[in-house]
């Protein structure tokens, strides 16, 4: 993952509504409670969103719900699975360093991670993950968003460029 220092260096609309909504519901506060997320509020990023939460002695990321346009493109539901029991192989992101540097940081984070495929093709996406406490103020949850309509495909193996399909959605 490329981390970028705010929303406004992403193109994502998804992502900075997300922004807004969770800087309009911690207030004076480090970050919101998850009693202050309301779904029906941010209906049109659902099927985006991912949500975590940590889990302690020892530390888990259980990935509590997950959007269901995320589901397709990574290929199946995993509600309820840990990041442990998953292959993000395809990832260049070392997922459980970036949720404990996340946690560390107690603050929004921003990046453009790619995606590789097992035929070689090369995909970046946005993402952006938000802290949510727990009721004593600690970082209990993640609640993340992902928006995969950024930019071209790349063929890694013949370095073309292929469009991108626009998601549906």
């Amino acid at each position: 993952m490329r981390r970028v220092s705010s929303v406004t260096e992403l193109t994502s609309s998804k992502i900075a509504a997300l922004a807004r909504y969770w800087e309009e519901k911690r207030g004076q506060r480090p970050m919101p409670l998850w009693r202050d997320i309301d779904p029906a509020e941010i209906k049109p990023l659902l099927p985006h969103l991912l949500v975590s939460r940590y889990e302690w002695n020892p530390f888990r990321v259980r990935y509590v719900i997950v959007g269901t346009w995320l589901a397709q493109f990574s290929g199946g539901d995993f509600t309820g699975r840990t990041l442990d029991e998953l292959d993000f192989s395809g990832e260049d992101t070392d997922w459980l360093a970036h949720h404990q540097r996340f946690i560390a940081e107690g603050k929004p984070t921003f990046g453009i991670c790619r995606f590789v495929t097992q035929s070689g093709l090369e995909r970046d996406y946005e993402s952006g993950m938000f802290p949510i406490a727990g009721e004593n103020g600690v970082i209990e949850r993640a609640l993340a968003i992902e928006d995969w309509a950024r930019g071209v495909d790349v063929l890694a193996d013949e370095n073309a460029v292929a469009p991108s399909p626009v998601p549906k959605g």
